[in-house]
């Protein structure tokens, strides 16, 4: 599965706003310069691909296009994704489509993903490790076959 370029183009918009709240402390929607010129160096990049459609990720990718500076502020980007709630709100497809996404993300760029969800189907789906946590303190750790044995399904 390759994301498309719009989709990868929207999933970088993403956690470019995602960083840039939490680390610049702009308001939600809003980009700091470095950021911005950071998403417009993403997508101008994106643009020039040769393969277009078929681009890897970076990190998979024998062209390495990006100049050193914007490479590692990138990185910095991705390996900031907390996912907080991701599935709220979403119907079947699209959580399946979610969960697709991610996880060949997490493939792909071996970053660690921490996400936050009341969503057990999610939680098992993404999940190598799992905390269950109750009153900001952990019941119990461990791999993610804890979820079916917490929620007896």
């Amino acid at each position: 599965m390759k994301l498309g370029k719009e989709k990868e183009i929207e999933v970088v918009t993403l956690m470019i706003e995602k960083y840039c709240h939490g680390v610049h402390k702009t308001r939600k929607g809003e980009l700091c310069k470095e950021c911005l010129e950071l998403l417009e160096y993403v997508k101008y990049r994106r643009s020039l691909y040769p393969r277009k459609e078929n681009k890897p990720f970076c990190s998979n990718c024998k062209i390495h296009c990006y100049k050193k500076d914007m490479q590692i502020k990138i990185r910095e980007v991705m390996r900031y994704s907390l996912l907080d709630e991701p599935t709220v709100g979403q119907d079947f497809n699209s959580l399946k489509r979610l969960v697709e996404i991610l996880n060949l993300i997490h493939q792909q760029t071996g970053n660690t993903m921490i996400t936050i969800t009341h969503d057990k189907r999610c939680a098992e789906a993404l999940s190598e490790r799992v905390l269950l946590l109750k009153n900001k303190n952990t019941l119990v750790e461990g791999d993610n076959s804890l979820i079916k044995t917490y929620f007896h399904y």
